[in-house]
Order: C-alpha cells, then structure tokens, then sequence
C-alpha cells in the first residue's frame, strides 16, 4: 500500500511535464514542479498516509467490536479522514456540490476498509500484501469486485468535480488541476486492474511449481 502511494506521487511530476510540454510555458514549469514537490507533494503522502491507517484502524475496530454498526465505526473515523483528504482540501465548502462530494468521499472511505476487514481476519499465512489479497479475495473476480467498489465512488467525485469545477477553492489552473486528477485517477485505475492478473497469476503458478 505504501509503494502504491509512492508510485502515485512520482506520476505528478510526469503529468506536470506533459501538461507544460508548450515551450511557451517553459519559464513557468520549474516554478510549478518546485512547488509540487516541495508543498504539495509532501502534503499528498501525509495524507494518504494517514488516511490509509484510519482505514486501518477502522478495520480493525470493526473485528474486535462486532457488535458495532460499520457506519457508527465509520463515522468515527471519517472526519479526520476528511481532512486528509487533499481533494477535499481544494473545495469549496459552500458550494452546492460539497455536501455530495462530502458524502461521497464519506462512501470511499467506506468502500476502503470493507475489504480491509476481509483481508485482516483472514487466517492464512501470508508473505505480504499481495500474497494476502489472493489468500483473502480467492479469485480474480472477487479482488475486482472489492477494487470497482472504491475506485467508483472515486470517479463519481470526479465526475462531481468536473461537472462544475467552480467548486476547486484555487485562484487560477483549475482545469489544469482537474486535467492532472483524472490522469492519475484513469492510470491509476487501469494500473490496479491490470495487477489483480498479475498478482493471481504470479501466485497460482507458484503453488503449481511448488
């Protein structure tokens, strides 16, 4: 989950690249990258840090609490997470489309720690995450099931975003900031479906070797 994080945060500077591939643009590129990496880049990995271990934590209150209703335990949790959100944190709160957005990053959250939940009470050895996933979701479909649950509620937030980008609290650059979103978001998203295959197949042809 980390080197996912990781992975992510390395595209910025890719995407900026693309996005002042103009040569017209190119006095301003190092001013844009300089800032991405010292500021909001660092930002960026607290958060998604943070969030994953509220994810974390959720999950685990949810094993040893079972009598707990998973929204009270979301609940709990979610105004922090909300917060580290930095999609969240370039909003306008007064928008018409923040309470949907709100609620919506309430429900990715959610969609978050369910499978989370699975994974943790899962009673097989595992090596590491990945040998994890297939030991806990058992078949390729069952991984994508649970990955389409998050990564949807993410592209309607998107989607929400897009419809009226007035609602991006930023002075100038919103559709560039909007632009760089939905890359990452769309390779992102074709780069976790593409390794639920890889990742079922690496450990079905070891257990055929072994």
């Amino acid at each position: 989950m980390l080197k996912q994080i990781k992975v992510c945060l390395n595209k910025g500077n890719k995407y900026i690249e693309e996005e002042f591939s103009n040569p017209l643009l190119f006095a301003i590129k190092p001013i844009i990258k300089a800032f991405y990496n010292y500021n909001a880049r660092v930002e960026l990995e607290k958060g998604s840090i943070n969030n994953m271990e509220l994810c974390i934590k959720a999950a685990v209150e949810l094993i040893r609490s079972p009598g707990k209703e998973i929204n009270e335990i979301i609940d709990k949790y979610f105004n922090e997470y909300f917060k580290n959100d930095e999609t969240a944190k370039y909003c306008d709160s007064k928008h018409k489309n923040f309470k949907f957005l709100y609620n919506n990053t309430r429900e990715t959250f959610k969609n978050q720690v369910i499978p989370l939940v699975e994974m943790l009470k899962c009673i097989d050895n595992a090596e590491n995450y990945e040998e994890l996933s297939v030991k806990t979701f058992k078949t390729p479909e069952n991984a994508r099931k649970a990955l389409s649950m998050q990564l949807n509620s993410m592209e309607q937030g998107l989607k929400k975003i897009e419809e009226d980008i007035s609602i991006l609290n930023i002075p100038i650059g919103k559709e560039l900031i909007l632009r760089i979103l939905k890359k990452g978001f769309n390779d992102t998203k074709q780069e976790l479906i593409g390794d639920i295959d890889l990742i079922f197949n690496k450990y079905l042809n070891k257990n055929k070797l072994g």
